[in-house]
């Protein structure tokens, strides 16, 4: 895996909530994470919907203004989503399933501060 930093200064983060992936609600969890990136100053924008999510990241990313999308879900959110975006538009994910797999190969925990802190900061991996 290679690590770089995103290219883009752009705060608008689009995220697709899946509510049913995991064991348990999430909305509490993506609520607390859509207030702390909106805090930090970013512009969110939240959809269930995987179609409408998908259609605005590749909008706003053709725009040059989206700084990533984030799939707030589990493994099947994370092949959904990155299947449905052009090839070039940031991604990321705030683990909310069961198992979490893609999320654990790429060292990424399941806390909070620690997704929205990966966000601020532009680390990418490819």
């Amino acid at each position: 895996m290679q690590r770089d930093k995103l290219s883009s200064d752009s705060k608008l983060i689009v995220i697709l909530h899946n509510p049913v992936a995991g064991r348990r609600p999430s909305n509490r969890r993506v609520e607390a994470f859509v207030r702390l990136l909106r805090d930090k100053g970013f512009s969110v924008e939240v959809s269930t919907n995987l179609s409408q999510a998908a259609e605005l990241a590749n909008k706003h990313f053709e725009k040059g203004n989206l700084r990533c999308l984030v799939g707030a879900g589990g493994d099947g959110t994370a092949s959904e989503l990155v299947n449905r975006v052009q090839p070039d538009v940031p991604v990321s994910f705030f683990p909310t399933g069961t198992s979490n797999l893609v999320a654990s190969y790429l060292g990424m925990k399941k806390r909070v501060p620690y997704a929205v802190s990966l966000i601020e900061q532009g680390w990418t991996v490819s």
